[in-house]
């Protein structure tokens, strides 16, 4: 039996391997400790963390001073949600959102929990760098 997990797990480290490989050749990069983004995509994190436990907070009543104006996932989305532009300050930078009740709503209309948004972008996994070949040399950190 133990012969059985060591191959399987010998697979698993082959399969890993060639994945990884396979992303340096797309120029998809683990953003790890000793990456030059990692500063980055950690405040990134962080603020992604802060801001939603905020909207969850509020949305469970904990503070009604920030209590979320968007509609409920039943109404129509109004242009104030459309237009809507939130910035907070935390740790130095400030971080914008855009739109929050309209993608609240894709989220929940997907099936996909706040929770689980956070989860996704928030997780203590590394981030990975994708370099794109377009025109605006933008990098994209995928979780």
């Amino acid at each position: 039996m133990a012969d059985g997990e060591a191959s399987r797990a010998a697979r698993r480290r082959r399969r890993w391997w060639h994945l990884r490989r396979q992303w340096s050749m797309l120029g998809v990069f683990e953003i790890s400790k000793d990456h030059e983004f990692y500063g980055l995509t950690e405040k990134i994190r962080e603020g992604t963390r802060v801001s939603v436990q905020r909207d969850l907070s509020a949305a469970a009543g904990h503070a009604p001073d920030h209590a979320p104006d968007h509609a409920p996932d039943h109404a129509a989305l109004t242009a104030e949600d459309y237009a809507r532009r939130d910035e907070q300050t935390h740790g130095g930078f400030t971080m914008e959102t855009f739109a929050a009740p309209v993608f609240r709503f894709l989220r929940r209309s997907s099936g996909v929990s706040e929770e689980q948004y956070l989860e996704s972008l928030c997780s203590e996994h590394d981030y990975l760098q994708f370099i794109s070949n377009s025109k605006s040399r933008a990098d994209f950190f995928i979780t």
